[in-house]
This record gives structure tokens, sequence and C-alpha cells, in this order.
């Protein structure tokens, strides 16, 4: 659930963002509003490489949790069982997105 969610979130930034505000808007009122906003400030431009890239550093290392934690069940099948499971891939994943700000 957390990867469709940081994988959607990758698409909706970039493509709202930047290209229906950036270039679709421009075009679509036939060049009168123009929101890019990247251009705005030093700022926002940081901000908005941050969001793209927090997203997609996002997915990738759920993908590898999620991959370790489906190792770990093949290899030990008894302690991987469903009652503390999610606890701790709650805590796993809570703790890649907190690590993706640093």
């Amino acid at each position: 659930m957390m990867l469709a969610i940081s994988d959607s979130l990758v698409l909706i930034s970039n493509t709202f963002l930047d290209d229906f505000l950036g270039r679709g808007l421009y075009y679509l009122t036939n060049e009168r509003i123009m929101i890019k906003l990247d251009t705005y400030s030093l700022t926002s431009c940081r901000i908005m490489e941050l969001i793209g890239c927090w997203f997609v550093f996002n997915s990738g290392c759920l993908l590898v949790a999620f991959s370790i934690d489906r190792v770990n069940c093949l290899f030990w099948p008894l302690r991987c069982r469903s009652d503390g499971g999610i606890g701790i891939a709650t805590l796993a994943c809570s703790f890649i997105i907190v690590i993706g700000f640093i």
C-alpha cells in the first residue's frame, strides 16, 4: 500500500505541478496564464526538486524493505507470522519516510 501511494505521489507531483501547471495551463489558455512554480524563487525550485526526489527515494527504499521482508519469510517462516509483522512493517515504513527527509 505504501509503495503504491509513494509511486502515485511521484506521478501526481511531476505531472500536475510541473507538466500541467508549468506548460499545460500556459498552452491551454492561449499563453495568458503561466504558473511555473520552479521559476518563482530559488526556494520554490528546491522544494519542487525535493518533492520529486523524496518520493522516488521512498519508492526504492520501500521496495527494498518489502523484498527483505519476503526473503525473511522464506528463510524463517515461523518467525514471520502475521502477529507482529504489521507493527514491524509500519515501523520500517515510517523510518524510511523520516530518513528520506534527512
